[in-house]
């Protein structure tokens, strides 16, 4: 569904997505590579700081009035729901893997996104759900059950965890239709990225300031963040963003699935996991799935403009 104003070019739009979705699928193993003595709710407070400021930076120096000027009354409520949907999906998702194990919380998370941002994107911006949309998202989703599966995962079912791994698909989605929405109102994807952060910010700094963060000032912890903070979170977004200028929350939200087949072959190539029988048919599946609905997203009628 392409924005008037993106020169028409979604496919455009789905890449930068997939791009994005595969910056966040090196967090895992980055963290694997941090080492002992780290928390998850650091690593995610101290990540989030880093991408916060160099995206702040980055739109101060491209055009500080920008950056000023996108904190309009009409766009505020975006900002903020982008924000705190960033600080939730941070906290809930840690909660719901902790509780559940990785490989469950990521899977509940992933299978909750596209289905609540489907909804609410056709809500507020009519973005039309479709049968092909929806045959996309399940085999991709089925591909990452097989990766889950192929792991060799053990499946705890606390429903605490459950519902916390809910609530960080629910706040995911939240931000991918908010940053649609603002993409809509003629706010550059740097400007917007940057705002958003900054607002989810000020959520952060609670987490941040009560978190234990002495494992952090070792240089191979410093040089981890700052990919981690740079790489895999401003840059991250930033196409991600840029992406949601031309492609609908839902199918966003499915392309982001590209996350974590990223993840299985960092996790083969770099962390030397075994590659089994069903996490490679899982492999294929998610491409095949990315790759139906990303093709489907370059036929999409424009979006209207924001409420």
């Amino acid at each position: 569904m392409a924005d008037p104003r993106a020169g028409g070019r979604p496919w455009l739009g789905a890449l930068s997505v997939v791009g994005g979705a595969m910056l966040w699928g090196t967090t895992g193993t980055s963290q694997a590579l941090l080492g002992p003595g780290t928390t998850p709710v650091g690593v995610g407070a101290t990540r989030l700081l880093i991408g916060a400021v160099a995206l702040l930076a980055g739109a101060a120096m491209a055009n500080r009035g920008a950056l000023v000027g996108v904190f309009t009354r009409r766009r505020l409520p975006w900002l903020v729901g982008g924000g705190a949907g960033i600080v939730a999906y941070q906290l809930t998702f840690f909660n719901g893997v902790a509780r559940t194990g990785v490989a469950t919380g990521t899977l509940i998370m992933l299978a909750t996104a596209p289905l609540v941002a489907g909804l609410v994107g056709w809500v507020v911006l009519r973005d039309r759900l479709t049968l092909a949309w929806a045959a996309g998202t399940l085999i991709a989703l089925a591909g990452c059950a097989l990766l889950v599966a192929g792991a060799g995962a053990a499946v705890r079912v606390d429903p605490l965890g459950v519902a916390s791994a809910v609530g960080a698909g629910v706040s995911f989605a939240v931000y991918s239709v908010c940053g649609r929405v603002l993409m809509t109102t003629g706010v550059d994807p740097l400007t917007g990225a940057a705002a958003v952060f900054g607002v989810g910010l000020l959520g952060m700094l609670v987490p941040l300031a009560t978190a234990d963060l002495s494992w952090v000032w070792t240089p191979r912890s410093l040089a981890i963040l700052a990919w981690l903070g740079v790489g895999a979170t401003a840059l991250a977004y930033l196409l991600y963003q840029r992406g949601l200028a031309t492609v609908p929350a839902a199918v966003a939200s499915t392309l982001a699935l590209a996350e974590p087949m990223t993840a299985s072959l960092l996790a083969v190539l770099v962390l030397r996991e075994p590659m089994t029988p069903v996490s490679a048919a899982g492999l294929l599946l998610v491409l095949v799935g990315l790759a139906a609905v990303g093709l489907l997203s370059s036929r999409r009628r424009p979006a209207r403009r924001a409420p």
